[in-house]
C-alpha cells in the first residue's frame, strides 16, 4: 500500500502548526499580604515571576529596613539552574547573576533598566548557557518594582 504524497505532507503541516503555535501572555498581579507579585508566562515553557516588597514587610531582620525585590526564573517545570541569564528584550541586552534560580542583584540601575525592559509589551529572549526560551508579553506591565534606594 502506497502512501499519498499530498496527504502526508497535509498531516505534517497540521503537525507542524500545532507544535509550533505560541500565544501571548499577560502579566498577571496579584497582592499577598502587601508582597506585590507579577507573574508572566507558565512554568513548563518559560515563566517569570517578580516580587516586589517596596514597603519592606516581609524582610527579615538581617535584612534591614530596605525593600526586597526578585525576579525568579522557570523553564520546563522547575527553576532555571544556572549561575548566570541573559535578558534580551528590544533593544535592551543584560546578563545577571542567578541564585537559585532568581534574580537579586542590588543594583539599583541595573534592576530599574531591567524593570523598564520588562514593562514594556513584546518578546522577551531569556538565555543561559544550555537553554534560551522566549515569553511575548502582550500588554505593558504596570508595576511598583522599582528600587529607589
Amino acid at each position: 500500500m502506497a502512501l499519498n504524497p499530498k496527504i502526508l505532507f497535509c498531516a505534517c503541516l497540521v503537525t507542524l502548526a500545532s507544535v509550533s503555535t505560541s500565544s501571548a501572555d499577560t502579566w498577571e498581579t496579584t497582592n499577598n499580604k502587601g508582597l506585590l507579585i507579577y507573574i508572566l508566562g507558565n512554568s513548563l515553557t518559560g515563566k517569570l515571576t517578580l516580587v516586589c516588597n517596596p514597603e519592606s514587610l516581609w524582610a527579615t531582620p538581617e535584612q534591614g529596613l530596605k525593600a526586597q525585590y526578585s525576579l525568579s526564573i522557570d523553564y520546563q517545570d522547575t527553576w532555571v539552574r544556572s549561575n548566570k541569564i541573559t535578558f534580551s528584550i528590544g533593544g535592551y541586552k543584560q546578563s545577571v547573576p542567578l541564585v537559585s534560580g532568581s534574580y537579586f542583584r542590588d543594583n539599583l540601575a541595573q534592576w530599574n533598566e531591567l524593570i523598564k525592559a520588562l514593562q514594556k509589551p513584546g518578546e522577551i529572549t531569556i538565555a543561559t548557557g544550555q537553554d534560551s526560551f522566549a515569553i511575548t508579553n502582550d500588554k505593558p506591565l504596570k508595576s511598583q518594582c522599582f528600587k529607589t534606594q
